[in-house]
């Protein structure tokens, strides 16, 4: 699925440092999987979780055959994100609205980008749906929740990845604004009670060492990219 921050072209870079050190049926998760580019490419047990509700919906739906709408014309995405903006489901259910809002929405932005359509040429809608059920099968077996990174309490040591959102960059409608200072202090913590803790940032509190890093171009408008390094963290200890 396109979707806006996707690790999908650093995958192949990044899952080996993951992956590095994991036991025999050893949890892998994905604390905030989004688009799942990456949480495709693991093999074994694995959690999948994302604080979008509808987002998850659509995940899940996915793993139970549910009905799919194929034609996701500008109107009837607009009807969607109308009873999303209301977060009231009179026409629709939330599986529903993760499907019209990320297969129709612009950039994979859900709503918040406008209605992708046809441009020049080319069908967004149906690319994003063709690449979408590309990975049905992949994770038809993950573990799949909508829940705030803070209130899970794993019982066994755990490989944790975390695409946060990056501070100074926009972030997702939600209702809370993405709390960088506790989601640190949660990472030591965790990492503590024996989890494997990694992070995805621009940068990181100097506690946390840089494992990994790239040079890439980031389009912030269509006519102006600029010059930013992924790195890919881990707590000290």
């Amino acid at each position: 699925m396109k979707y806006m921050g996707s690790k999908a072209r650093f995958a192949k870079e990044i899952i080996p440092i993951l992956l590095k050190d994991r036991k025999e049926n050893q949890w892998f998760v994905d604390l905030f999987c989004g688009g799942c580019n990456l949480l495709d490419k693991v093999g074994g047990r694995r959690i999948g979780n994302d604080k979008n509700k509808y987002l998850i919906a659509l995940w899940q739906g996915l793993q139970t055959d549910r009905e799919l709408i194929l034609d996701i014309s500008k109107e009837l995405f607009s009807k969607a994100r109308d009873q999303y903006n209301e977060r009231e489901n009179h026409g629709f259910d939330d599986f529903e609205i993760g499907w019209i809002g990320f297969m129709g929405g612009f950039n994979g932005r859900f709503f918040g980008g406008g209605y992708s359509g046809q441009h020049g040429g080319r069908d967004y809608v149906a690319e994003q749906i063709k690449n979408t059920l590309k990975q049905k099968e992949l994770l038809k077996d993950v573990k799949f929740f909508s829940r705030d990174y803070s209130e899970f309490d794993f019982k066994e040591p755990c490989i944790i990845y975390c695409d946060i959102p990056y501070f100074g960059t926009k972030e997702y409608d939600t209702k809370d604004k993405f709390n960088h200072e506790k989601f640190w202090q949660w990472c030591r913590e965790t990492s503590l009670k024996g989890h494997q803790v990694f992070v995805s940032e621009y940068n990181a509190p100097d506690d946390f060492e840089c494992v990994w890093q790239k040079d890439v171009k980031v389009s912030i408008r269509p006519t102006k990219t600029l010059n930013q390094t992924e790195k890919l963290f881990k707590y000290k200890g």
